[in-house]
């Protein structure tokens, strides 16, 4: 982007009619695979507790609602007042990265194997005519 001063006013127009980054597909999955890995990092205690310390699954819930997805190992996504700042934080990103993914990749049992199967189920999710 870049200002221009017209007539006494500043206007912010950008620098090229296309975007010079990556597409925005590309930086949504990025988003959701780094986040994913997180939350699977999280959960087998290889970082600290405190990135993610307002992450609660739904078996941990008291909710007879919640219990029924118990087995999912699922994350509670927390309700939020603010479309715009609230559901942009990181235990709501994060809990929607992880409930989006299927079983087969949250069950997996090694960060490399995890890895492996995030990154097929995000390209097939990507470019389904591959």
């Amino acid at each position: 982007m870049r200002s221009l001063v017209v007539d006494g006013r500043a206007e912010v127009r950008p620098r090229h009619t296309s975007s010079p980054g990556p597409p925005l597909v590309v930086v949504l999955e990025r988003t959701q695979f780094q986040l994913a890995v997180l939350v699977f990092r999280w959960r087998n205690s290889m970082t600290p507790p405190y990135l993610l310390r307002d992450l609660q699954w739904t078996d941990e819930a008291e909710s007879l609602r919640r219990l029924q997805a118990g087995s999912q190992q699922r994350l509670i996504v927390p309700r939020t007042r603010l479309r715009t700042i609230d559901d942009r934080s990181s235990r709501v990103m994060a809990a929607r990265a992880w409930n989006s993914l299927p079983t087969n990749v949250t069950t997996a049992t090694s960060l490399t194997s995890f890895k492996k199967q995030l990154k097929t189920f995000l390209f097939a999710k990507s470019f389904p005519e591959f």
